[in-house]
């Protein structure tokens, strides 16, 4: 599970993140959603220390994550970004596969790993374990980087807008690949993105962020029917106008 409590971030001046409470219980996808610059992403990166929070303490099952190096506590958190990062000069399977490799796994693991992780993403192994990031597409890319976030089998998972530069179609594949997997292998996650629809899709719960704080926390289903203000509101009239948009154009194409 992961807690924050009373987390906050300033820069300078500026509050980021403002004395923020969350609770994820263990198994739950928790969507993150919100405008640019509304602190969403600063609240991902407290989760792993890849941001030091001003105030406020941040655990993971239960142990303060200030209690472990760094390096221990990101081996035990998948991370999976908008940018991908994969290493150009390594394979594909040399990319999943790097933390394995630090946590001193034999080859043999790894190369089993690597393949069910291939097969769970559904790249053909035979096809893409040799293969560099230079000759991929980019939703194979980003398919690769789920299945390195997903390799040491962490015990909790971070998303931060990991589609947002994919086509549609790509983005609707790897949408549905998420859902797959954590049916799959259940874990705890958090998913940044601002994306209203994505995160309908994705979230067994979704905490909406205004200006630092959360505004509603809610299932994708509570939300979507109570709005708890005028900027909820405001962030779920796209999808609901596309919905009757689509049975506009499918009626009358019937007709």
């Amino acid at each position: 599970m992961i807690e924050l409590k009373s987390v906050t971030k300033v820069y300078e001046d500026l509050t980021v993140v403002n004395s923020i409470d969350l609770f994820i219980p263990k198994g739950e996808l928790l969507v993150l959603l919100g405008e640019s610059g509304c602190g969403k992403t600063t609240t991902l990166k407290m989760i792993n220390r890849l941001i030091h929070p001003t105030g406020g303490e941040v655990k993971i099952d239960g142990k303060n994550n200030t209690d472990m190096p760094p390096y221990e506590l990101r081996r035990e958190i998948g991370y999976c970004f908008q940018k991908i990062g994969l290493f150009p000069h390594m394979t594909v399977a040399n990319n999943i596969a790097i933390t394995l490799g630090l946590l001193g796994w034999e080859k043999a693991k790894i190369r089993e790993r690597v393949i069910e992780l291939l097969e769970l993403t559904e790249l053909d192994p035979k096809i893409f374990y040799h293969r560099y990031p230079k000759e991929l597409s980019g939703g194979q890319a980003q398919r690769v980087a789920v299945a390195r976030a997903l390799s040491a089998h962490p015990k909790v998972i971070l998303f931060d807008e990991p589609f947002g530069k994919l086509d549609p179609l790509n983005r609707s594949h790897l949408q549905k690949e998420i859902q797959k997997i954590k049916n799959r292998i259940p874990f705890t996650g958090a998913f940044v993105t601002h994306d209203m629809m994505e995160a309908l899709l994705l979230g067994d719960r979704i905490a909406i962020m205004k200006r630092g704080s959360i505004v509603q926390i809610d299932t994708p289903k509570n939300i979507f029917n109570n709005p708890i203000d005028d900027y909820v509101a405001s962030l779920i009239r796209a999808p609901k106008e596309q919905m009757k948009q689509l049975e506009a154009t499918l009626e009358r194409g019937d007709g």
